[in-house]
């Protein structure tokens, strides 16, 4: 990301941004990444997908260490915001009165006058008055009703964290697409060889010179959010379609050995193991967790490797051996489930059926004709003209 590309103030937005962000203030750094963007896109008419990158990674960190906060305090944050309602609906200001400071005393004094004159006028209003009671509880439920309305369209910040980065993929995505389709044959033959790059280390990133390459890059890191936030989200299906995009295109930038490609194998592992509506997830979960043991295994017999840890080798292997027995016990119930289901429609046969007959007697499947009469016709028709 060239400092040319922007301005002056945005460039202290990004400075900012990325000094909050390093101190894990992600709510600061997802208001200074916002503000960019903005600046950006009235600058230049477009949306900028670097800057759209770093809102959208700042916005999902913001929302996974909020989650577990999120999700233990929701009544607790319906509670306050009933109250707040409700207080807000009682220190109405009136005329030359200071906001927030509508007496109770004299909301009771003009209780007092109210009953004064509902006593008078108690027979004559006896009917309005038990209409009047009955108004309250509707009104309330048609609040109610409203306040959960507009709970359900509030978004969530992984929701917005999603849009942000779906937005973001999609402008690289086309970019490479234009990138791709002006190449020459030389350069064409040029990016043909993979891995691209020799290694994941920034210095090689650095160094990258084709575009091709380069936004494949940012593509991968876009797949990657993405990725994680359904796998947040619980969201298994869109994390194994987003995960197993990663594979791919880190698989094209990096060596195999590359500890980016053993993050996104792994990724795609567990995202399969937890979509259980696909019956060919948990095989699909094995041969991704192989690859992630083989990778580090790559990794860790290279002698320039110097950060393998040989506890996270014997890590991987556990989980692979687990998902194995995993997926043998699944067959072995599913073996005994259409065991069952055989045993269900052969049952009703052998209850019903006659004692069996031996094979080479076939007196019981010979059909015998029916007598004839003198005349020669059959016994049932003759009958038949007996009693017309």
């Amino acid at each position: 990301m060239s400092d040319k590309k922007y301005n002056d103030e945005i460039l202290k937005l990004l400075q900012l941004g990325a000094e909050a962000y390093a101190e894990k203030n992600y709510e600061l750094s997802v208001e200074l990444y916002s503000e960019a963007c903005e600046k950006s896109n009235v600058e230049t008419g477009q949306d900028d997908p670097d800057l759209l990158y770093l809102y959208g990674k700042s916005l999902y960190e913001n929302a996974v260490s909020k989650n577990g906060v999120l999700g233990s305090s929701t009544a607790a944050a319906s509670e306050k915001s009933a109250k707040a309602q409700n207080e807000s609906s009682k220190n109405e200001s009136g005329p030359g009165e200071k906001d927030g400071e509508k007496g109770m005393f004299q909301f009771n004094e003009q209780l007092a006058e109210e009953d004064d004159d509902d006593e008078q006028r108690e027979d004559e209003e006896e009917e309005d008055d038990d209409d009047d009671e009955a108004t309250p509880p509707i009104q309330e439920e048609e609040d109610e009703e409203e306040n959960n309305e507009d709970k359900s369209d509030e978004q969530t910040d992984f929701e917005v964290a999603w849009e942000i980065l779906d937005l973001t993929r999609t402008i690289f995505q086309e970019k490479l697409d234009e990138v791709t389709s002006k190449l020459d044959d030389f350069e064409k033959e040029k990016i043909s060889a993979i891995p691209y790059l020799k290694s994941d280390s920034d210095k090689e990133i650095k160094a990258i010179e084709s575009p091709v390459v380069s936004l494949k890059r940012k593509l991968a890191e876009v797949y990657d959010l993405l990725g994680d936030i359904s796998l947040e989200t619980e969201n298994f299906k869109q994390a194994t379609q987003d995960l197993n995009t990663l594979v791919k295109l880190r698989t094209e930038l990096y060596p195999f050995k590359s500890g980016l490609v053993t993050e996104a194998y792994y990724k795609l592992s567990l995202a399969l193991e937890f979509y259980t509506d696909d019956l060919k997830s948990i095989p699909r979960a094995i041969e991704a967790m192989e690859n992630t043991v083989k990778s580090i295994k790559e990794r860790a017999a290279d002698a320039n490797e110097k950060d393998v840890d040989p506890s996270l080798v014997t890590e991987m292997e556990l989980r692979l051996s687990e998902l194995k027995k995993g997926d043998e016990k699944i067959k072995a119930e599913k073996a005994k489930i259409m065991e069952g289901i055989l045993g269900q429609i052969a049952t009703p046969a052998d209850a019903d059926s006659k004692p069996a007959v031996a094979v080479n007697d076939l007196t019981s499947m010979v059909k015998k004709r029916k007598p004839k009469d003198s005349a020669g016709r059959k016994n049932g028709k003759r009958v038949k003209k007996a009693v017309e």
